[in-house]
């Protein structure tokens, strides 16, 4: 009974592991003037099998959606980290929608910006700096519907872990996703040399039954607290402009 308790209270909890966290010693002197950031869609790499009946073009449509919905949970925790105070974030952020209609316009690929170059890309949507990051992990993720993203059924009935898995008591078959590690690289780079300024990498696991849309959340939340652009001093002309 003891064990079936402790198998039931981790089924819905993310485990974290390490990160490894780095600001230029020269952020001040290089972000002095930044006006505003652009975050594109996240990078996905996928490691496990890929499932035998998924087209091509099915591959794509998934990880179209988690790039945008990674994107869009980064923001949106990035927002709520900014404002005037002490600690908070103290420059502007594009939203994703604007920074992914400028790309398409462009002639880029939002799923794909990752491939240019920082430079490129602040000169294109008009920002100071660029957030890249990359996410590999082991399998696709479905219940994305809080980011506005549906999935055909039958696709997602494709993209389940079945088969042959022993789940552990309390876990729900329906939504099952292996126990498996999640590795995620975040990126400040400035617009003007492709330097970079800021840098955090995740290494992270999830148990058996916790929600994607949650994971995704959860790794915003722990990124837009190492981010930086917290000082007043060399932002104070900005502020006052």
């Amino acid at each position: 009974m003891k064990h079936k308790i402790i198998l039931i209270m981790l089924s819905g909890i993310l485990f974290y592991g390490c990160g490894r966290h780095f600001t230029t010693p020269v952020f001040s002197i290089k972000a002095k003037d930044h006006k505003m950031v652009a975050v594109i869609p996240f990078q996905m790499i996928y490691t496990g099998r890929v499932h035998e009946k998924l087209s091509r073009a099915e591959i794509e449509k998934i990880t179209e959606n988690e790039a945008i919905a990674f994107q869009q949970a980064l923001y949106n925790r990035l927002l709520t980290q900014s404002g005037t105070k002490k600690r908070d974030i103290k420059i502007e952020f594009q939203t994703p929608e604007r920074t992914n209609k400028i790309l398409l316009d462009s002639g880029i690929t939002p799923i794909y910006a990752y491939k240019e170059t920082a430079e490129r890309l602040a000169q294109v949507l008009g920002v100071s700096s660029i957030v890249k990051s990359r996410v590999e992990k082991q399998k696709y993720l479905t219940d994305l519907e809080s980011f506005g993203i549906q999935l055909a059924g039958d696709l997602l009935n494709q993209i389940n872990i079945t088969g042959n898995i022993n789940l552990p008591v309390g876990a729900d078959p329906n939504r099952i996703s292996r126990t498996h590690d999640i590795r995620i690289y975040n990126e400040l780079l400035n617009g003007t040399d492709a330097s970079l300024l800021w840098q955090y990498h995740i290494n992270t696991q999830t148990d058996w039954n916790y929600p994607a849309n949650q994971l995704i959340i959860d790794i915003a939340r722990r990124t837009s607290r190492k981010f930086p652009y917290r000082d007043r001093n060399y932002f104070k002309n900005n502020l006052n402009r």
